[in-house]
């Protein structure tokens, strides 16, 4: 991948989604319609941003939201613009980045940049078919457990399976960003493991359910 050491950075509170999907989202603050506009003007091979979750209320000197120190590399995969100027996107997550040094570009922009430390993601897992057979395996015992419905999904990718099952499971937002630090096999280990907790989801109220390093 030929992606830019420093790209824009989109803060957002409690999403955290994970690579290998297609995810949709909608910019309003004025910060952020201004970042499109820059990623709007550059070639489509060069669209990059980076998305990070906001840690709770905590600001720094200049009141600025604080973010987790992992966040997920996205493409601009698709976009389209409303009347009022606020834009409907969709974003192609790729990889999983420390964020180190966050900063402004000029004293006129409003979004803010971070260096990277891109975390290769090796997808190279020796018998992908074993891992979504467990995976299917221990979703299709949740859902009888618990009568949950699912969405449409593709059970042949390891990504969308990942983020759904990310969705499903009743997870606080510092606890994702915990599962972004992990290799892809580790997190479909524990992934799986918290699908088979009977404790992780009581019927009509979930409960977070805590990782512990």
């Amino acid at each position: 991948m030929d992606i830019p050491n420093i790209l824009p950075l989109f803060a957002i509170e409690n999403l955290v989604v994970f690579p290998g999907v297609l995810y949709p989202l909608h910019i309003f603050e004025p910060k952020y319609k201004q970042m499109m506009i820059y990623l709007t003007r550059l070639p489509e091979e060069k669209r990059y941003f980076v998305l990070s979750t906001i840690i709770g209320d905590k600001k720094d000197k200049f009141g600025n939201s604080l973010v987790h120190d992992r966040g997920v590399i996205c493409k601009l995969f698709e976009y389209s613009t409303l009347p009022d100027g606020r834009y409907n996107i969709i974003a192609d997550t790729i990889a999983v980045t420390k964020i180190d040094e966050i900063n402004y570009i000029t004293i006129r922009t409003l979004y803010r940049q971070t260096n990277l430390q891109i975390i290769e993601e090796n997808w190279d897992i020796k018998n992908p078919d074993i891992y979504i057979t467990r995976i299917l395996e221990a979703l299709d015992s949740f859902q009888k457990k618990y009568n949950v419905e699912f969405q449409k999904f593709n059970s042949n990718d390891i990504g969308q399976l990942t983020n759904m099952i990310c969705h499903l499971i009743p997870l606080m937002s510092a606890d994702k960003i915990k599962l972004l630090a992990k290799t892809p096999v580790e997190r479909i280990e524990l992934l799986i493991s918290l699908l088979h907790n009977p404790f992780i989801y009581v019927k009509f109220k979930p409960k977070p359910y805590k990782i512990h390093n």
